[in-house]
């Protein structure tokens, strides 16, 4: 899909990028590595802040002004003179202040899209009253991995010097966010499943997509699996880090090699005997 209306955007004098607005809680904004996309505020969109210990308490704006385009007015309550605000303010007013739940050790291959997408969070300063914002923007970002040769994919396991899953994860005050250091609750590992079938790979790159939290990640090592055991492994040079960054996209090709090709991996209903069938009447 989003292949699609990047496809059919691009003949436009002013195209940038394709926008995905999930929800009125989570926002999907995946920029490129030289302009990015711009983010298109929605009627109903709120943004909240915390007023720090001297206050305490939330403070929430919601758009008044400027749906459908990239800035927007927001509207709430006055902001008290003795404000000593956290540094960032999230998009959603569903989200719980500084937390924002976990990263599964096992996200699920959606085709063109990533089965996680994170929240927003902007860097945030007042001045004589004025709650000043920086750009909107993912508190984490994605990996990609370009993959084309010969088998079926089984899943992919991905791991590093530094937690990739787990948390509780932690909104820091720029905005990304990082895993809390709680023993056992992170894990320096993260896998892709493929589903039932997997995905056989061809001459053509397929594209496999992988959340991960702003981080340089070293040490990291990416092993594909078949469904026989076969692995391809990719191991990244001492020295050399991946770079996730918020709201970006880091990509990563590989020509994969050694893997068995799997077609048997859903049922087969021609190899199973009649069952019988029951009738429409014995159902409510």
């Amino acid at each position: 899909i989003i292949d699609a209306l990047a496809e059919q955007g691009a003949a436009h004098p002013s195209f940038k990028g394709v926008c995905m607005h999930l929800t009125r809680h989570c926002m999907l904004w995946f920029g490129d590595d030289q302009s990015g996309y711009d983010v298109l505020w929605s009627e109903g969109d709120q943004i909240r802040f915390y007023g720090g210990e001297s206050v305490k308490e939330y403070f929430t704006y919601t758009l008044t002004e400027g749906a459908g385009t990239k800035s927007g007015v927001f509207t709430g309550p006055a902001v008290p003179e003795s404000i000593d605000p956290t540094k960032y303010a999230t998009y959603g007013d569903n989200l719980t202040f500084g937390y924002v739940g976990s990263l599964s050790e096992e996200q699920y291959y959606i085709p063109n899209n990533a089965a996680f997408s994170f929240p927003m969070a902007a860097k945030i300063s007042v001045s004589n009253g004025e709650v000043i914002l920086d750009d909107f923007k993912n508190i984490g970002g994605l990996l990609r991995l370009d993959l084309k040769g010969s088998g079926t994919v089984k899943e992919i396991k991905i791991s590093a010097n530094q937690p990739l899953s787990g948390g509780p994860i932690r909104i820091g005050e720029d905005g990304g966010a990082t895993f809390d250091n709680v023993e056992g609750f992170s894990h320096k590992y993260v896998t892709l499943n493929c589903g039932a079938a997997g995905i056989d790979l061809s001459s053509k790159a397929e594209s496999l997509y992988i959340s991960l939290l702003k981080n340089d990640y070293t040490g990291v090592k990416i092993e594909v699996s078949d469904f026989d055991g076969n692995k391809f492994t990719k191991t990244l040079k001492a020295g050399k880090s991946l770079n996730i960054a918020r709201s970006q996209i880091t990509s990563v090709a590989f020509t994969v090699t050694g893997l068995n090709t799997s077609s048997n991996q859903l049922v087969d209903f021609q190899d199973l005997s009649d069952g019988g069938e029951l009738p429409e009447e014995d159902w409510q």
